[in-house]
């Protein structure tokens, strides 16, 4: 089940923070990576598309994931988009989350972007 709503939320602004798991949705469960974490990266890459195509797009392919630590998370995480490229028919970029520590926890290599709608 997917979580919607405010308490979803985990992106602050463009370059801000995400909130992991333990902070937005409750005690952690054994999960593989923090999911929250994650969801709030993609969520800026979504802006950062939007930004550069003037279109809304969804997320549909990942080149690779590189899981640096597992589990729940808490605050302090920030995303790091480097490498964007942006064309009229998608967008792609990678994602480093990085903890309070600077420390690198997962990265999303080569995210492509794809406008839909009209």
């Amino acid at each position: 089940m997917l979580a919607t709503g405010p308490d979803a939320r985990t992106a602050t602004a463009a370059g801000g923070s995400a909130a992991g798991h333990r902070r937005r949705a409750g005690p952690p469960r054994p999960w593989a990576t923090d999911p929250a974490a994650v969801d709030g990266c993609l969520q800026a890459a979504l802006v950062w598309s939007y930004q550069l195509l003037g279109r809304n797009v969804l997320p549909l392919r990942v080149g690779e994931i590189i899981r640096y630590r597992s589990g729940a998370l808490g605050s302090g995480l920030r995303c790091v988009l480097t490498g964007g490229d942006a064309k009229t028919s998608r967008a792609v970029c990678d994602l480093d989350l990085v903890d309070a520590d600077n420390q690198l926890v997962i990265s999303l290599k080569r995210l492509e972007l794809y406008p839909y709608g009209g």
